[in-house]
């Protein structure tokens, strides 16, 4: 714990500046998503008090200011300032008889079969506590971040509860309250990190917040997230640590109190897993519920995390504190080597490695949730029985007391929840906006990478040069209307297989950034499809150009 202080201290006292975002360029400014006091050609009528120009919603470089308000010079050191988001309301989650089924056709058998992922997994993870979810290849450990994400739905059983309240495995309400960030972290390659901020922003906080507001909101996520000197970098230029904070920050716009990573440390080097796994225990200790998946990390970073999940076999082989795991396995003899990782130890142990028997494991782990389980039972209804419990401390009057004392240190709880916080009353953009925000970055991108355009087009004028020679002086002639008909008819089949293939191969690259943003609640499908359509129209128009000119010279 004290090296991970000193990481974090470390960290938050290099000297930084925020406000060194230098000017765009002229390209850049040309578009709508660029932040310069340079007025778009482009305007839309007011929606619900929204902005009645677009130049005045989509900015993304923040304007020079003098001074630094975010750092302060303290015994020689730069230390900073708000250092934390604005805090959010607990949220727990507890999960029981979580199980998973597939199904799959048997050609021996002319039937479908079913397979159980997941048997019967039950466990909670708590707010304010980091949570990693560990396991061989193949253990179910993605399937169950899946399921308590919501981002699987089908073929599950089981409870999940919020808060005490249960939840539907593709609840609406709450994907308000998490996010997803999936191991790809697929950005907007085109798109710098301001860009791909402010975007972001206008389109999870809609225009009801000042522009200002979302530029020090924007400013003060990225100075958290130690991204504050990138802002002018193309989303592609990053490392891939850094793109991992960038996938982090895009969310934390938000603020949600839930967060769920797929192996955020995936092909990153030990320094950059040192500072995604620091960040996220940062975010942790704010109040919020953070789990995600991992693979055999070093001991450092196990140290870091505050509970343990393990899944093998699709059963839970240990839940618990991490400083509780090696005397767990301990007990039913199996020690770690002093000099060993307790997290590769563990893995061994899963594996069945030194004769382990896993399944000897598995029902101590069993054994021991159902004996904590029981605990907590007793425990709440001891102090449900308020009139023995109020009796107990009646004397001298001490229970009114007593209960005004706790009555004054929940509203204090309460209102240290109720910060000036400008996403308390915020709504997303509608759905016009989101059209228009769309159909900007589509345009600032396909601005600025040229390339499958001019491939598309080359394409075509290649084949249509191609088609000119060889049914060159055809058309005049009545003796060569079966080369006519030939001509048409591939001409034809081109123009269709050139035109769908190339949106179809393109998608498959957008498939995954489409699927994080929508999951996350980004935007509609609607306004996105309509977005995309209306930029692709003018390419297909005039890709056949080359085609009409080849039957003019036919």
């Amino acid at each position: 714990m004290n090296s991970q202080k000193s990481d974090i201290r470390t960290e938050s006292n290099r000297p930084v500046t925020t406000n060194n975002v230098s000017n765009p360029t002229a390209a850049m400014a040309a578009t709508a998503l660029a932040i310069t006091t340079t007025s778009s050609s482009f305007s839309c009528c007011p929606t619900n008090g929204e902005s009645s120009s677009i130049d005045d919603s989509i900015e993304l470089n923040d304007s020079q200011e003098g001074g630094n308000n975010n750092t302060v010079y303290h015994n020689g050191l730069l230390e900073k300032q708000d250092y934390h988001f604005p805090k959010r309301q607990p949220v727990d989650i507890v999960f029981r008889d979580i199980r998973y089924d597939v199904k799959r056709f048997n050609i021996t058998k002319a039937k479908f079969e079913s397979k159980e992922i997941l048997h019967g997994l039950n466990g909670s993870f708590k707010s304010g506590e980091l949570t990693a979810i560990m396991g061989p290849s193949g253990a179910g450990k993605s399937t169950l971040l899946n399921i308590m994400a919501g981002y699987v739905s089908s073929g599950v059983s089981g409870m999940v509860q919020v808060n005490g309240k249960s939840r539907s495995h593709n609840s609406e309400s709450f994907r308000k309250l998490s996010c997803y960030i999936q191991q790809h972290d697929a950005l907007r390659p085109w798109l710098t990190v301001t860009e791909a901020m402010t975007c972001a922003t206008h389109l999870k906080l809609g225009f009801g917040i000042p522009m200002t507001e979302k530029r020090k909101l924007i400013q003060k996520i990225l100075f958290m997230l130690g991204l504050e000197q990138k802002g002018n970098t193309p989303t592609m230029g990053l490392s891939g640590g850094q793109k991992k904070r960038l996938a982090i920050a895009l969310e934390m716009i938000s603020n949600p109190p839930i967060l769920f990573l797929d192996e955020p440390t995936t092909g990153l080097d030990s320094s950059s897993c040192a500072q995604c796994i620091s960040l996220l225990k940062r975010l942790a200790q704010d109040g919020r519920t953070i789990v995600c998946t991992i693979h055999t990390p070093s001991a450092l970073l196990f140290e870091m995390f505050d509970q343990l999940y393990t899944v093998v076999q699709g059963h839970c082989f240990y839940q618990g504190p991490t400083n509780e795991m090696l005397p767990f396995l301990g007990d039913l003899g199996y020690h770690c080597p002093s000099y060993h990782n307790p997290a590769d130890f563990m893995m061994e142990i899963a594996v069945g490695e030194y004769g382990a028997d896993v399944g000897k494991v598995i029902k101590a782990a069993l054994k021991k949730y159902y004996e904590i389980t029981s605990r907590c039972i007793e425990l709440d209804s001891t102090y449900d029985d308020s009139g023995k419990l109020m009796e107990t401390f009646s004397i001298g009057g001490k229970a009114e007391e007593m209960c005004k004392l706790q009555k004054q240190n929940e509203a204090m709880d309460n209102s240290s929840y109720e910060e000036e916080d400008i996403l308390s009353n915020t709504k997303p953009a509608s759905l016009v906006m989101q059209f228009l925000l769309l159909f900007y970055r589509n345009l600032l991108m396909t601005r600025r990478n040229y390339f499958l355009l001019f491939c598309r087009i080359f394409a075509h004028a290649m084949v249509a040069t191609l088609f000119g020679y060889l049914y060159s002086g055809v058309g005049p002639n009545a003796n060569q209307v079966l080369a006519n008909y030939v001509y048409l008819y591939g001409s034809m089949l081109m123009m269709v297989y050139t035109g769908k293939m190339a949106v179809v191969l393109s998608f498959q690259i957008e498939m995954e950034s489409l699927t994080r943003e929508h999951f996350n609640r980004w935007y509609k499908l609607g306004p996105y499809f309509l977005s995309v359509l209306l930029l692709e129209i003018p390419v297909q128009v005039s890709e056949p150009c080359p085609f009409g000119e080849s039957v003019t010279h036919k």
